[in-house]
């Protein structure tokens, strides 16, 4: 990680999409966070989107919408964390359905 800092404009900045997006996925949202924060704002809808997702799951939604309401308007990273939270509820949704048609069969 700090290699990559480091190399500044080196770097390509997927890169750092993709560190945050994996430390969420290890359950290190803080880390993950500060990554973000590091990030272009033109460059963080991705991992912003994935990392709402991701803190839904993990039963975290006042930090999605927390994280969704605190990116910028411009560039959609905004529109992308919300819609990271919207379909992580959405395939809640729908898992916990299958689970009661699985019960009542």
């Amino acid at each position: 990680m700090e290699a990559a800092w480091a190399a500044g404009s080196a770097t390509e900045p997927y890169v750092f999409a993709q560190i945050a997006v994996t430390r969420g996925m290890l359950g290190d949202f803080s880390g993950a966070l500060e990554v973000v924060g590091k990030m272009a704002e033109e460059e963080r809808y991705w991992a912003v989107e994935a990392l709402a997702a991701m803190l839904v799951e993990a039963g975290k939604k006042t930090e999605a919408l927390a994280l969704a309401e605190s990116q910028p308007e411009v560039f959609c990273a905004r529109a992308s964390a919300f819609a990271g939270i919207a379909s992580q509820l959405i395939e809640e949704k729908e898992d916990a359905e299958r689970k009661n048609r699985v019960n009542l069969i």
